[in-house]
């Protein structure tokens, strides 16, 4: 299973054998403001949502399903060992510290221990759980479509995600390309670049220009 926690949005899909499966595919707001103890819980549905959709469909026996879960989530973040980094970017505050990946397992398998649960539940619940840099996952997949070239890709979402690869490597700290092989924390025109490309930078010009709405969002001034 594939996820991509983003600011706003949580995605999920299925991947059998390095293939996407075209369903099933959810969708749902990533509740970035919300404590550590609802987000688990709302990250956890999720991925019990997107396996009981998998299980629904492909007809594979309960006792024949293997499950991997790999998270795509943005930094900065200990992707190691699975504990969140991000603090003053306007999502994921109340995640500072916590072992995300830790919690989310546990979670799995109190859930899979309920009354009722599906069989499959408890396969889910000991499945190993990784996590990467959403823009350099980003990256890596450009790079295979482009393997011999040199490639700055950005990600554009809440905050602005970056990412810099040569022939398939991630660069950072020469050629320019500042230490953390990111752009988020570059001041540009005096400010940070996350505050000025993405969201927040978007809100801020539509309030400069009065041509926002009392509570408009992004997806209302799009």
């Amino acid at each position: 299973m594939a996820i991509d926690a983003g600011g706003t949005f949580m995605k999920g899909g299925v991947l059998k054998n390095g293939i996407l499966l075209p369903e099933p595919y959810l969708e749902q707001p990533s509740r970035s403001e919300a404590d550590a103890e609802s987000f688990i819980a709302h990250f956890a549905s999720l991925i019990i949502r997107l396996a009981g959709a998998y299980m629904k469909g492909s007809g594979t026996p309960e006792h024949d399903v293997t499950f991997r879960i790999g998270t795509a989530f943005p930094g900065p973040f200990d992707y190691e060992h699975g504990i969140s980094r991000i603090r003053g970017l306007g999502k994921y505050e109340q995640l500072y510290g916590v072992p995300v990946g830790e919690l989310l397992k546990k979670e799995l398998r109190r859930r899979a221990g309920l009354p009722g649960s599906d069989p499959w539940m408890r396969t889910l619940a000991d499945a190993d759980i990784t996590f990467g840099n959403d823009a350099v996952l980003f990256g890596m997949g450009a790079a295979k479509r482009y393997p011999g070239e040199r490639l700055l890709c950005l990600t554009l979402g809440t905050g602005l995600g970056s990412v810099f690869m040569d022939r398939g490597r991630t660069v950072s700290g020469s050629d320019g390309v500042p230490e953390s092989g990111m752009l988020y924390a570059e001041t540009f025109e005096g400010a940070p670049v996350d505050d000025q490309f993405g969201r927040r930078g978007v809100l801020a010009l539509a309030d400069a220009l009065q041509a926002r709405r009392q509570g408009d969002d992004v997806i209302d001034l799009a």
